[in-house]
């Protein structure tokens, strides 16, 4: 925006010519981007006499629509990224090898379980199902992009433990023998199911 206040009003005001230090010629003042404009110590602001405003293009309507399905579309694909990283990252991928399962698991649920694979912590994301011969572990709905279901025996968990992450208690133990990723997962699951066995054989 460019205010133009002509120098004659403000000299016929009875105002100087020179105001502060600042020289000015008889002509015009041009003020951009200032709507008021207060100089020296006066403290009425100079008048305008004219004043342009120029307001900014409009968005194109299809720019708005695209930029929604734009996220819809990238969004996702990141997000499948991700999943994948990880899955590499904590041996998913290496453990689906051995273990992976077109199963329905059939035994007692537990949901939003926390624990970690690997270097991967899967904060209360984990869904566990225990039954007298092992172990289904899968990630919840959101996370199961390049996570299949797996089922592990409970006799391929070795060197279980107790151990506490930060102040959960949890059970640690090694997936596989030699060792495919080591496995973190909240009390409980091993506590009130059939992997207690493995907990007594370990304090025994």
């Amino acid at each position: 925006m460019i205010c133009r206040v002509d120098l004659d009003t403000i000299l016929s005001k009875g105002l100087p010519a020179k105001i502060g230090r600042i020289p000015f010629t008889p002509d015009k003042i041009e003020i951009v981007g200032i709507p008021h404009f207060r100089v020296g110590f006066y403290q009425e602001p100079i008048m305008m006499t004219e004043l342009n405003n120029h307001s900014a293009p409009e968005m194109p309507g299809w720019i708005i629509l695209l930029i929604p399905l734009a996220f819809f579309t990238v969004f996702p694909i990141i997000w499948c990224f991700v999943m994948w990283i990880n899955s590499r990252l904590s041996g998913w991928h290496r453990l689906a090898k051995q273990y992976v399962t077109d199963q329905t698991p059939d035994g007692r649920l537990w949901s939003g379980v926390h624990g970690q694979v690997g270097i991967v912590s899967y904060k209360n994301t984990l869904d566990c199902t225990t039954t007298p011969e092992g172990l289904f572990l899968r990630p919840g709905p959101l996370f199961r992009f390049a996570h299949p279901l797996l089922f592990i025996p409970w006799s391929h968990l070795t060197n279980v433990r107790k151990t506490t992450m930060l102040w959960l208690s949890m059970i640690q133990a090694d997936i596989g023998d030699p060792r495919l990723a080591r496995l973190r997962i909240s009390a409980r699951v091993f506590e009130q199911s059939e992997g207690s066995s493995l907990l007594d054989e370990a304090s025994g």
